[in-house]
């Protein structure tokens, strides 16, 4: 009798072993079928253009830093943030002047950088609006008259944080010349901050 329970106990654990085998088989295939349509959804959603910054960058020159001086039709940062002229309701008496934005921006800069420079923007964060079918109870960074205070730095640190990115590969370091700190025209409180190479 004792043989037989025996061998009913090995057979129970060899057939658990192969339902347990079979399972983990079909998991792992699941796994590995969405890992591999990771880059293909993400290549598919890339090629679909982002009709928020289309409509606001209508006449805007692409940059990938903060220039001195504003074109008419404004800069696009890096398919981000909007800088434009602003506007003759936003320019009234009582905004902040380039020195106190530049002062109000330090607080801000961690490492004291060398080099400072301000210029004054209708500034906005094009990832802070929501698309059009979308409620978002955010709120969005949207023509504020800002100074957008450039701080350029004789020791570029790289800003990157881990070490690996989703799909696995070591992710490049970034290793940003500036730091952008947008300042309130109105009241020079902080609005946002961002690198720029």
């Amino acid at each position: 009798m004792n043989k037989l329970f025996h061998g009913a106990s090995k057979l129970k654990v060899l057939v658990g072993m192969i339902v347990s085998g079979f399972i983990g088989a079909i998991v792992i295939a699941g796994l590995v079928v969405a890992w591999i349509a990771i880059p293909s959804a993400l290549a598919s959603h890339a090629s679909v253009p982002d009709r928020r910054l289309a409509a606001l960058t209508v006449n805007t020159v692409a940059s990938t830093e903060v220039p001195s001086i504003l074109p008419v039709g404004g800069v696009v940062i890096n398919h981000q943030f909007l800088l434009k002229p602003p506007t003759a309701l936003q320019m009234k008496s009582g905004l902040l002047t380039q020195y106190e934005a530049i002062t109000a921006g330090r607080k801000y800069a961690e490492t004291q950088p060398a080099g400072a420079a301000a210029i004054l923007t209708s500034f906005t964060s094009i990832n802070s609006i929501a698309p059009a079918n979308v409620k978002n109870a955010s709120r969005p960074i949207q023509d504020v008259i800002a100074w957008v205070v450039t701080f350029t730095t004789d020791n570029p640190q790289d800003v990157i944080q881990g070490g690996r990115s989703r799909s696995g590969q070591i992710q490049q370091s970034h290793v940003p010349k500036y730091f952008n700190v947008v300042i309130d025209a109105n009241n020079g409180q902080f609005v946002i901050g961002f690198f720029t190479s």
